[in-house]
């Protein structure tokens, strides 16, 4: 698919339709962008989003939560972007540093994307102005943050929205993506590799310690791996489990040439 066909989606959040309806509905798969693995080329969805089904944030939760493939056709974790053009027209870089929104089904949003992925991640266990709930009419989605603060914005037909004079795109959730080859953190780091082959299998050298987990742990070996919602599960043969936010820009979805692991660049070996 053409590259110069990149990120078009609608992801106005919409309110259930009818009087008295319960509402109780979670966020159902986002349209994928024109560029995205799986979309037909030159099209897009014009299929809205249903309303969160509460505006209560989750309870903390003292045991860590696996991620978990979402039911079919729902998706509980949708995650944009601040973006800014590079020289390439066609081309992303991340705009300002951390300038993520990530929205749950349950009607929490955070201000930042966890670097153990989004998906399981407990809301509350973040600190307060960085999280908040937020609604849906179906034109408008207003999130209040808990420190008080509201904000209100208006998805484009571009599928793009301004908050804070940043312009912020959906991700790709990568779900259920079949990766291949070895990759490599672009620049500095210590070198730590992870090598992905048939039946999901992988090798990792140690890329714990290149990522931004705050962690003083660097687990090394084999095992298997999934992708969900732009979580990257790694499950150790030796029992261990570590997980990483992933997700790729637009222009590297096609090839997946570069992925963000936890956030930093991790380039495909050639």
């Amino acid at each position: 698919m053409k590259q110069n066909a990149v990120w078009v989606a609608l992801v106005l959040l919409t309110v259930a339709a009818g009087a008295g309806c319960d509402n109780e509905h979670p966020i159902s798969d986002p349209p994928r962008t024109i560029s995205s693995r799986s979309a037909p080329e030159g099209s897009a969805s014009s299929t809205p989003l249903p309303a969160p089904t509460s505006t209560t944030a989750r309870p903390a939760s003292t045991e860590p939560t696996e991620p978990s493939e979402p039911a079919a056709g729902h998706a509980t974790v949708l995650v944009y972007l601040g973006l800014k053009y590079s020289g390439d027209p066609n081309a992303y870089l991340p705009g300002t540093s951390n300038s993520y929104v990530t929205l749950y089904a349950d009607g929490t949003v955070l201000r930042g994307l966890p670097a153990e992925g989004p998906s399981g991640y407990e809301v509350s266990s973040r600190s307060v102005p960085d999280t908040g709930t937020f609604t849906s009419d179906g034109t408008t989605l207003e999130i209040t943050w808990s420190a008080g603060e509201r904000v209100e914005v208006r998805p484009g037909q571009d599928g793009h929205f301004v908050m804070y004079g940043t312009d912020y795109g959906l991700l790709d959730d990568l779900g259920g993506v079949t990766l291949s080859g070895t990759y490599r953190r672009a620049s500095g780091g210590s070198g730590g590799r992870i090598s992905f082959r048939s039946g999901k299998r992988f090798t990792d050298t140690g890329i714990t310690a290149d990522t931004g987990l705050l962690t003083t742990e660097n687990p090394r070996g084999s095992g298997k791996y999934s992708v969900t919602e732009n979580t990257l599960l790694l499950r150790y043969d030796d029992g261990g489990r570590q997980s990483f936010s992933v997700y790729a820009l637009p222009q590297n979805l096609e090839a997946l040439s570069s992925l963000v692991i936890a956030g930093f660049v991790f380039d495909l070996d050639q």
